[in-house]
């Protein structure tokens, strides 16, 4: 799977602005999302196919597709879970992240990031996927953003036992609000991260980030990704003037492990 991406950063005072002319372009009303991230680091290479976790948890075989795309490299991994509480909670009225100290790493309280408290004390239901994203491609072979990338749900099992068992670490914690549209066959985000313990955003300023991305199934498939490019730059031509979409920073977005 091949993940094209466009991005942009516009003050917070442009926010419903900008809202309300992605709704008119996608003929829809916002979606609000939520999600927990927890990223992990690997310890050492990362397990071979048969991998270390016991396999009753039934994460172990997910872990599969990621192996060849891996390469042996190493690469931080994240676990993201959606919540299906958004609504109010999408403007950040309950914001619980935490950064983990490396020395208190693989402590048992690091299961509270899967299931920390939300709005009401109650925890909700919570998706998970485990994200794998590639180093971006040299740029000036497309003017948009492209990478290998692969998202597995995480249908059974414990996650963080999963992770703990293929030696990757628990080492940073942040929450995501925004809203989700699609046009065509673009995803289309604008969101904000919030700081570890805290209701502020990771900008200061409160900026928020509009990421455009579509995916195709087949990187290798030269006229898919050229019409994926060219559904990304038509948006992009479309939405000049309003806020322009630029490629990301390729090392701003390097997954591996240095």
């Amino acid at each position: 799977m091949h993940e094209l991406l466009l991005h942009a950063v516009l003050p917070s005072h442009r926010h419903h602005q900008v809202l309300s002319v992605l709704a008119g372009i996608a003929a829809m009303q916002p979606i609000p999302i939520s999600e927990k991230n927890l990223v992990f680091k690997p310890q050492q290479q990362p397990a071979g196919p048969a991998g270390r976790p016991n396999p009753n948890q039934g994460v172990g075989a997910q872990m599969k597709p990621l192996q060849g795309q891996m390469h042996g490299d190493l690469f931080y991994l994240k676990l993201v879970g959606e919540t299906s509480e958004t609504g109010e909670k999408a403007g950040g009225t309950e914001v619980r992240v935490k950064e983990v100290d490396e020395k208190e790493e693989g402590k048992d309280r690091d299961v509270d990031m899967l299931d920390a408290p939300h709005g009401n004390d109650t925890s909700p239901t919570t998706d998970w996927t485990l994200q794998f994203r590639d180093l971006p491609d040299p740029p000036g072979r497309r003017p948009v953003t492209s990478r290998a990338m692969t998202d597995t749900p995480i249908t059974a099992g414990d996650p963080l036992k999963f992770m703990k068992a293929m030696e990757y670490t628990l080492t940073t914690t942040y929450h995501l609000h925004g809203h989700r549209l699609t046009h065509n066959a673009i995803d289309i985000r604008l969101y904000q991260l919030f700081l570890p313990d805290a209701q502020t955003p990771l900008d200061p300023s409160g900026s928020y980030v509009l990421q455009t991305a579509l995916r195709v199934a087949d990187g290798q498939n030269v006229e898919r990704m050229q019409e994926g490019v060219r559904q990304l730059t038509e948006l992009k031509e479309t939405l000049k003037g309003v806020v322009e979409l630029e490629m990301g920073d390729r090392l701003a977005l390097d997954t591996r492990v240095r």
